[in-house]
């Protein structure tokens, strides 16, 4: 991981974004379709800056994107974290976009009810308030040279915060 240049708390919403970012690629059938420099979660590293092309594919880029927040008590708040999602797939079949999105969302939901409920207790610890994630599909065109798909889909879960901790 790259060095932060501020020495600050981690918040909740960072907490759970790095909790998701571990499960994802702790997951072994993620870990032999993307390589792990594939995979961009803005670390600092200097492959984050790196311009995202189709050479990298199959290649994902997540962007941590925040949204309001409200009240829940005088305690807590809570809001959602939305991760933009970017997927670069070589290949004209866009099945294989559609297939490795389902991927992403059976790294949350693993078929085993035991691995399901340690994901969603993990994130939990880390401050989701339900430890769900939600995926919604993602738009996808074709690159313009006809050699790969770019798609594009964004992660919402629901984080809480304790303000008095």
């Amino acid at each position: 991981m790259g060095a932060h240049s501020l020495d600050l708390p981690q918040s909740p919403r960072d907490a759970v974004f790095r909790a998701m970012e571990a499960i994802v690629r702790q997951n072994a059938t993620f870990q032999r379709i993307v390589k792990p420099t594939s995979f961009r979660t803005w670390h600092g590293n200097p492959e984050d800056a790196k311009e995202f092309t189709f050479e990298y594919a199959p290649c994902i880029r997540w962007t941590p994107m925040n949204t309001g927040e409200q009240f829940r008590t005088p305690d807590t708040m809570s809001g959602d974290l939305l991760i933009n999602c970017e997927v670069l797939i070589k290949g004209t079949n866009c099945s294989d976009l559609t297939n490795f999105w389902w991927m992403l969302t059976r790294c949350f939901y693993p078929p085993v009810l035991a691995a399901r409920q340690s994901n969603i207790l993990t994130l939990q610890n880390a401050g989701a308030r339900s430890g769900l994630v939600l995926f919604s599909q993602p738009a996808f065109d074709p690159g313009p040279d006809g050699v790969f798909f770019a798609g594009q889909g964004q992660i919402k879960i629901e984080i809480q915060s304790q303000l008095n901790t």
